[in-house]
């Protein structure tokens, strides 16, 4: 790292990632080995980063302690990998920069695969505090559970609760089980032809050691009774809500009842409140409603089945004015960002709750979901939904409000016609529709894409007949096509396009010859990113309106203006 890149990191101030610590090089006694311990040990147990040892917390440079310049760069580095404790210790890198204001150990520290420990087995994490600060937090016995579930080594919900027996499951909710996988269409039929206790080894809702059998954590959240829940999983509870747009409270009931109860009072709550319109689409009828059906679900599924239920938090369903709001307790898994949620491997908090869910069809056996709740939203004409995270929950906010009818008319013409139409495409098609006009570079972060990939979206789009590209190369750009205007009824909007498009061409020929006295097809073609038809057809409708001239033949013809040939 030169002394440059080393000011330019400095100059972002402390992060997540990058921490800064005075070495006190005027006082008898630099940063202890305990100190540079802890500080390690925060970055490794969050998202990994620079320790940038001989920086004030302002920023200053003040440089190394003599007990630390002394040091080599790789003696740091091996010390710190070889005291850390954990059962995978992360990559510890470090390096010497000399600045004109001292020299500065730059430590780089790998994420930790597992958590880690300084060598007197101090536990701790980086992370905000209350005011948006970064500080290093020590993490204390009840969160490593938490921590290690996001970290794929903990499942939770698989735990066994050794102060309750099977007679903790309640009979009804065998009962609600079968029914609910009756009436599931992808829903694993052999369950039904399984007594209680072959259905709860079979689900994971017990574990047996030996003759002894104890329910789990996930069997009491499916079929446990509600005082079992209360006492042992007492995080467990979801909110139904409903805020009007003046703040008015309509609906604001609690919930900790078993998972599939609170499935039942899930449905009754959402479709009374998710009115339809009916749809006339040729001689057939369709109903949209004003929340797509199976993206809510999936979402409300991923809310219960991705919690945190070592959190004291409530999962929250809240209907807020045109927009539906779903909440859940826990931070995204390790790996897991909004910005690669679509693409990420799915890897569930709770792999055995995730499991009975899929085994009674109640969410997406693919592990595709996310893209499914993007793809039905964006079919209905609305905005994508939102996800976001503070690091102690997860959230989705769905639009509603009144379906874009002619938008769904024109996805379900071209899903008949091209079946490999998903969320991508939709997301590009949405944004057209807004933006009127757009480059894959301009496309691509709106989409959540490459520009690469984005690219091959607008070609594909393209070659379906449901864009038009105007200009070509990287400069490209696309619009709607003609089709899809008169679809969305819309088709003076194109015809404005079009006369702007070939107003701006005609312009630039124009101006073309008058800076250089001159143009050749090839230079249209080539200078102005227009494809060959386009350009001569041009130059012809010029030519027959006299507001150009062409001049000689084969390579050396050429256009100038009228003035220019008659002097």
């Amino acid at each position: 790292m030169t002394e440059q890149e080393l000011r330019q990191l400095i100059a972002g101030g402390e992060t997540l990632s990058v921490e800064f610590k005075s070495d006190s090089p005027g006082q008898k006694s630099g940063l202890s080995d305990e100190e540079l311990q802890d500080a390690v040990v925060c970055l490794a147990n969050a998202e990994g980063g620079a320790l940038l040892l001989g920086v004030e917390d302002g920023g200053t440079i003040t440089g190394l302690h003599a007990k630390h310049q002394g040091r080599p760069a790789n003696g740091i580095s091996a010390y710190l990998r070889n005291v850390l404790q954990g059962s995978s210790r992360p990559e510890v890198q470090a390096e010497i920069v000399i600045t004109s204001d001292g020299a500065v150990a730059v430590i780089q520290v790998s994420k930790a695969s597992s958590l880690v420990s300084t060598s007197q087995g101090r536990m701790l994490k980086r992370r905000f505090d209350s005011w948006g600060n970064p500080e290093c937090a020590t993490i204390y016995p009840h969160e490593i559970p938490a921590l290690l579930a996001v970290k794929r080594q903990y499942d939770h919900t698989q735990q066994p609760i050794r102060d309750l027996g099977f007679d903790a499951l309640s009979l009804a909710e065998f009962d609600r089980i079968r029914g609910f996988v009756r009436r599931q269409p992808q829903a694993d039929k052999a369950l039904l032809e399984l007594d209680n206790a072959a259905l709860a080894d079979a689900l994971g809702l017990v574990q047996r050691e030996g003759k002894e059998i104890y329910p789990t954590v996930a069997g009491i959240l499916v079929a446990g009774d509600i005082a079992a829940i209360r006492a042992y999983i007492p995080g467990h509870e979801v909110g139904f809500q409903q805020l009007e747009a003046d703040q008015d409270v309509t609906a604001n009931d609690f919930y900790r009842e078993p998972l599939l109860r609170v499935w039942e009072l899930y449905e009754n709550f959402f479709l009374n409140r998710n009115p339809q319109k009916e749809l006339r689409f040729g001689l057939e009828r369709m109903a949209v409603p004003q929340y797509p059906e199976r993206a809510v679900r999936e979402a409300f599924a991923n809310a219960l089945v991705h919690r945190d239920y070592t959190l004291l938090n409530a999962v929250y369903f809240q209907f807020k004015g045109d927009q539906l709001n779903i909440t859940s307790p826990g931070a995204f898994m390790d790996g897991i960002t909004v910005q690669n949620l679509l693409y990420a491997q799915p890897t569930p908090r709770n792999p055995l709750l995730a499991d009975i869910f899929k085994r009674l069809g109640l969410v997406e056996r693919t592990g595709r979901g996310v893209p499914r709740i993007f793809g039905d939203v964006l079919s209905s004409g609305r905005p994508a939904p939102k996800y976001k995270s503070d690091g102690n929950s997860v959230s989705v906010a769905i639009p509603g409000g009144e379906a874009d009818v002619r938008f769904v008319e024109m996805v379900i013409r071209a899903q008949d016609e091209h079946q490999t139409m998903d969320w991508r495409h939709l997301m590009v098609m949405h944004h057209l529709s807004k933006a009127r006009e757009l480059s894959a570079q301009e496309a691509a972060p709106l989409a959540n894409v490459e520009e690469a990939q984005c690219r091959n979206i607008l070609e594909e789009l393209l070659d379906w007949g449901l864009v038009e590209r105007r200009r070509s190369g990287r400069n490209a750009t696309y619009h709607l096509s003609s089709a899809v205007y008169q679809e969305l009824n819309q088709l003076d909007e194109y015809e404005r396009r079009k006369q702007a498009e070939t107003d701006a061409d005609e312009q630039w020929v124009i101006n073309r010859i008058r800076e250089h006295g001159r143009v050749k097809r090839s230079e249209v073609i080539k200078e102005n990113r227009m494809e060959k038809g386009r350009a001569e057809y041009l130059l012809q409708r010029l030519r027959n309106e006299k507001k150009i001239v062409l001049v000689g033949r084969g390579q050396a013809a050429h256009y100038i203006l009228p003035e220019t040939n008659s002097g």
